[in-house]
């Protein structure tokens, strides 16, 4: 098995302590309006921190020491190996292939999809980088890649907000206009990376 599979409960954990982090942030600014929900999100991060640092101890017990370069970002981790030892043409062909492979998603756009389109962006973007072949593209269109791929995150992050408040929603009037509020931001914002979406589809052509 791939070494990363080892450390799939870490990143597991490691993904729901960020999802707290970022409704804690988010939810920061309206602290006043709801303390006990923002109270006991916070507090809900010590355990799930704990309980991924015990994963990954757990893992990394048997873990060969010359992989330990392999703990990186859980995006990178896959690329990592799958790319280390493999020739700069191959890096470009698997570039080209994250582009395209998001192009039938681009006509749906929901939470989803669009989370998925982010990841394979992310990943054609960090060959980019690490292989040096930016040459290879246009220039314009690796700016708005990473651009898109940047509103996708910020998009990911409202959505994440959103679906964490709407248990809330009944039974405080606050927080039922703020999810209303956050839920017309989701859908104009969605609109807005869909059409753009649409507008780099020839990007791996």
């Amino acid at each position: 098995a791939p070494p990363w599979k080892k450390f799939r409960k870490t990143f597991k954990w490691a993904g729901a302590l960020r999802d707290l982090q970022v409704q804690a942030r988010l939810l920061g600014a309206h602290r006043d309006a709801f303390p006990e929900a923002v109270k006991l999100l916070l507090k809900s991060q010590a355990p799930i921190r704990k309980h991924a640092r015990q994963e990954l101890r757990r893992a990394l017990d048997n873990f060969p020491a010359e992989d330990l370069q392999l703990l990186r970002k859980d995006l990178q981790l896959e690329l990592e190996q799958l790319l280390a030892a493999s020739p700069r043409e191959h890096a470009l062909a698997y570039c080209r292939a994250q582009l395209q492979a998001a192009d039938p998603l681009t006509g749906a756009g929901d939470a989803e999809q669009l989370h998925l389109i982010r990841i394979r962006l992310k990943k054609a973007l960090y060959l980019v980088d690490l292989f040096g072949l930016a040459g290879e593209f246009p220039g314009k269109r690796l700016k708005a890649i990473d651009r898109l791929q940047k509103r996708l995150g910020q998009w990911h992050d409202r959505q994440v907000l959103y679906e964490y408040l709407q248990p809330f929603a009944p039974f405080h009037p606050q927080i039922e206009q703020l999810s209303k509020r956050i839920r017309n931001e989701l859908n104009r914002r969605r609109k807005e990376i869909v059409r753009e979406l649409k507008n780099w589809t020839d990007t791996a052509a």
